[in-house]
């Protein structure tokens, strides 16, 4: 009964931390995505988000808020929920603290079983063929955030000298940006890939595969264009990192005096 109730514990955190920030932030989501998909100059978010703002309207910043919400906030919840569950079925009897591959391994496996879910449910058995590789080669993203965050975590506790320690609101929070900003320049690339795919349109071929979408797009845009929207990508993701984060570590800490 503690393991369920630990992974709920977590899943419910994630879903209520996911649902505020992604309805805060998703205008930036939107000018993310038109900078992956644009092929032209250089573009600034500002002035891309005043652009769309006088002429497409304001209403515009906020299209497709509730898919983002529904995917963001089920994604989470499910993440957290099978996080937490693959870590307790990992730790050995006498052992304390998961090592930096098994963090890694745990969170690959919530993270690919999450993202199969989220295809299949939201675009549906064709979806699951359309920037499938990529979409997949994301869930590294996750396992690497995850494993510095754990890692950072558990250096932390041990300069303390007790491993039980309880960390302070700020430190997770620090932590939680530190990793989410390590892991998503490491993984961009495969977002500003994806989007191309899926952005394709049918009378071209452009972006049909993903080794002729990699070579276009350095052929054409150089290295820079594996990064494009990353500016607006880290805005976008730390304030919701920090939020879920924050009240995932706190929840914890409640639900652990109960």
């Amino acid at each position: 009964m503690v393991l369920i109730s630990n992974a709920v514990d977590q899943a419910i955190s994630g879903f209520i931390a996911s649902f505020i920030s992604t309805g805060i932030l998703h205008p930036l989501d939107l000018i993310k995505t038109r900078f992956q998909v644009n092929e032209s100059g250089r573009m600034k978010t500002y002035s891309t988000f005043m652009n769309i703002k006088q002429t497409e309207g304001l209403k515009t910043l906020y299209r497709g808020l509730s898919a983002n919400l529904a995917g963001g906030t089920i994604s989470w919840g499910l993440y957290f929920l099978l996080y937490e569950k693959f870590k307790e079925n990992s730790k050995g009897v006498r052992q304390k603290n998961l090592n930096p591959t098994q963090h890694l391994i745990c969170s690959a496996q919530a993270g690919a079983l999450t993202s199969l879910f989220q295809i299949r449910k939201f675009e549906g058995t064709k979806g699951l063929y359309k920037g499938i590789v990529p979409g997949l080669f994301g869930v590294s993203h996750g396992a690497i955030q995850f494993m510095v965050y754990e890692e950072l975590k558990i250096l932390r506790k041990e300069s303390y000298g007790k491993s039980t320690t309880k960390l302070s609101t700020l430190e997770y929070i620090t932590f939680a940006a530190s990793s989410k900003v390590f892991a998503t320049v490491c993984t961009y690339p495969y977002q500003v890939i994806r989007a191309r795919m899926q952005n394709e349109k049918s009378n071209t071929s452009h972006y049909n595969g993903l080794v002729k979408t990699v070579v276009r797009i350095f052929k054409n845009e150089s290295f820079v264009g594996f990064y494009k929207g990353l500016g607006p990508n880290i805005i976008r993701v730390l304030p919701g990192t920090c939020i879920t984060f924050g009240v995932y570590e706190n929840c914890s800490k409640y639900f652990n005096t109960l």
